[in-house]
């Protein structure tokens, strides 16, 4: 058996750098869905003495943010036809047999083309990741600017 292609490599180090920032978009989702729960927490508080409009409207975009936040994390479903890397494509060989014959039968280009249609695939899905970050993220700023000028004008 040969060593591994010089385009084999590149995909699959492509394929790592990919996964790397899709667990960081993860990563930041889950810390603004959290702040944004308390802030959500803090601007609900019935004793909670604050100028009202700044104050609901500083909750609704903590509820945003946490909706923005929560489509992050909403875990992909990815199957994307006949390939071989995706649990989805994967799952549709009638068994663990017939999926190891169809990647024996793969030859070296068609290995080059199964990374490159996975690393697309993957970057769309860090691309809508990246998205919905940058969207929490502003509704959280929102949210805190008013909820800060709400309790503090109060």
């Amino acid at each position: 058996m040969e060593g591994e292609r010089a385009d084999e490599r590149l995909g699959k180090s492509i394929n790592a750098y990919l996964n790397h920032y899709i667990t960081v978009a993860d990563g930041k989702a889950g810390a603004v869905a959290a702040a944004s729960l308390v802030l959500i927490g803090f601007a609900v508080a019935p004793d909670a003495a604050a100028v009202p409009l700044p104050r609901w409207l500083g909750a609704l975009a903590a509820v945003f943010a946490a909706g923005f936040a929560a489509s992050v994390l909403y875990p992909r479903t990815p199957h994307f036809g006949n390939g071989h890397i995706f649990w989805g494509d994967i799952r549709q060989f009638d068994s663990a047999n017939a999926y190891w014959q169809s990647l024996h039968a793969l030859s070296a280009d068609q290995i080059g083309l199964e990374l490159a249609r996975q690393n697309f695939n993957v970057s769309a899905v860090l691309l809508r990741k990246m998205a919905g970050v940058r969207r929490a993220i502003i509704a959280f700023g929102i949210s805190a600017l008013l909820l800060a000028y709400a309790f503090g004008a109060a």
